[in-house]
């Protein structure tokens, strides 16, 4: 995305730059062979977002209210006004937030987790996805510059959840053992391991009540709460949830011994 919002604003430039420039794009519009067709056509895509600012998230072409949907390709960048070649910092950054929460919709099947526990998930994948929101959360980043590397490493492994430090990836990974599904957290040894379970679960970490208590809010999307504590607009639960997993890091052995086992 970051690649095409450069692609966009250099063709922006070249539009309301030298007639021959213009020229140029027009040119590269009319032959769908050309390899930077689609570069053109993604900044057509942004014009069209832009006359459609009231719907964000409508990438659909809908350029002109008199005219009916049509595809993006059959509208000529000689229908927008001009005046729309012209864009700003904020105009830019909009777009690629939209961009991107459209992105992360999209992926939803790859960024939800199932849980292989429940019967029914407690939310639905439509309702997880209410919860990606990048603009709200720009300025509220989960992992901040203050954090140390290794702090920043720790908080990034409890969320995504892939990390040797956990029983469930490390063994569906290794598979040491065929014969075990989910193995048993080898801090508490009663329930099933996993970054969640470590979190807010396992009753060998002491002195979490009141941190867990503060993050139930996103303890209750239970394995998705990678989604809930990224799109968290709280500050102070982002604060809380660093402190949790700083606790658990330094209560955990993790069984380390047990991932070098031949």
């Amino acid at each position: 995305i970051q690649l095409e919002m450069v692609t966009i604003k250099f063709v922006l430039k070249c539009l309301t730059g030298q007639d021959s420039m213009f020229a140029k794009i027009l040119q590269i519009e009319a032959q769908p062979e050309h390899r930077f067709y689609w570069q053109v056509v993604e900044a057509k895509r942004y014009l069209n977002w832009k006359v459609n600012q009231a719907d964000v998230q409508q990438l659909i072409p809908q350029p002109m209210s008199t005219r009916r949907r049509e595809s993006i390709r059959t509208i000529s960048l000689l229908d927008y006004d001009s005046a729309l070649y012209h864009y700003t910092k904020e105009d830019i950054f909009q777009y690629t937030t939209s961009r991107w929460n459209l992105s992360l919709r999209a992926s939803m099947e790859s960024l939800t987790r199932v849980d292989q526990f429940a019967v029914t998930p407690r939310h639905s994948k439509e309702q997880l996805s209410e919860l990606i929101d990048t603009v709200a959360v720009m300025d509220i980043p989960l992992v901040d510059r203050n954090l140390s590397r290794q702090r920043s490493t720790e908080v990034i492994g409890f969320t995504h959840g892939r990390s040797f430090r956990f029983q469930d990836f490390a063994f569906s990974f290794l598979r040491y053992d065929r014969t075990v599904v989910v193995p048993t957290c080898l801090e508490c040894s009663s329930l099933p391991d996993s970054a969640f379970h470590k979190l807010f679960e396992c009753t060998a970490v002491v002195g979490v009540d009141e941190l867990r208590g503060a993050l139930a809010h996103i303890a209750e999307y239970e394995v998705n709460y990678h989604l809930a504590i990224i799109f968290a607009t709280d500050k102070d639960t982002k604060i809380k949830y660093q402190e949790l997993v700083r606790a658990v890091v330094e209560q955990a052995d993790f069984g380390d011994n047990f991932l070098c086992a031949p």
